[in-house]
């Protein structure tokens, strides 16, 4: 089970990172940006995690996993850039796949190119770190 008070807590201090964020993107404070933003990115990962119960969303597999944003690059296109920027770093634009799921939300079935390569699986030993940072148990 995942330590709801401990789950908050951190999903607090990523919404203040990210309205950190919004405010030096608009001054354009790029350094500072940069910083938060992969601060923001490892929060957002965590969270998604988590929040998954270290298992795919949708088969609820636990192994292969990886990361995907709901909201895509692509998306840049269509919006400004800092208010993409910002939706890109929040933890609820990040779903917690396992590869096969990941290639079938992509369509990448049917492609030649190996889509192993633009998906990177999450390591083991970095879910057994957090396993143990967040005491979960099944």
């Amino acid at each position: 089970m995942i330590n709801n008070k401990k789950f908050d807590e951190l999903l607090s201090k990523h919404k203040r990172l990210l309205m950190r964020l919004g405010r030096h993107l608009e001054e354009k404070e790029i350094q500072e940006s940069f910083w938060l933003f992969k601060r923001l990115s490892q929060q957002s990962k965590e969270l998604a995690i988590v929040s998954s119960g270290f298992k795919c969303e949708k088969c609820k597999s636990p192994e292969n996993l990886t990361i995907h944003h709901l909201i895509m690059k692509k998306a840049e296109r269509f919006m400004p850039h800092d208010r993409w920027f910002c939706q890109r770093c929040y933890w609820g634009n990040r779903i917690c796949l396992c590869i096969k799921c990941h290639k079938l939300y992509h369509n990448f079935v049917d492609i030649i190119k190996d889509p192993e390569d633009d998906m990177k699986k999450i390591s083991v030993k970095y879910l057994d770190k957090l396993k143990e940072k967040w005491g979960y148990s099944k």
